[in-house]
């Protein structure tokens, strides 16, 4: 019997990309609000760390259930979950310099 992970391998890789695609757009769309007025809108610096780490973490999941036995993948999961630790650290450190 095979879990429901197995049914349709495809279908988190779709995830992943729309995920990809839609967290950037909001990206973008953050940044041009922090370039227009930055005093007006210096809440989307932490939000957009945020995003960034959502994303790397979400690769990093994406890297470690594809690697199969291939250590040189599950390398590279590890260092999408040190960058988004590393970006969770910057939102905090957004966070603190925003509201301090």
């Amino acid at each position: 019997m095979q879990s429901s992970r197995s049914k349709n391998p495809r279908a988190f890789q779709n995830f992943v990309d729309m995920v990809h695609v839609i967290s950037c757009l909001v990206i973008v769309a953050l940044t041009v609000f922090l370039y227009i007025n930055p005093e007006r809108y210096i809440l989307f610096f932490p939000l957009v760390f945020l995003i960034s780490a959502g994303l790397n973490f979400i690769t990093a999941i994406y890297k470690w259930r594809t690697a199969g036995h291939r250590k040189s993948q599950k390398a590279k999961a590890v260092f999408f979950v040190l960058l988004g630790a590393a970006l969770c650290i910057l939102t905090v450190v957004s966070l603190v310099s925003v509201w301090g």
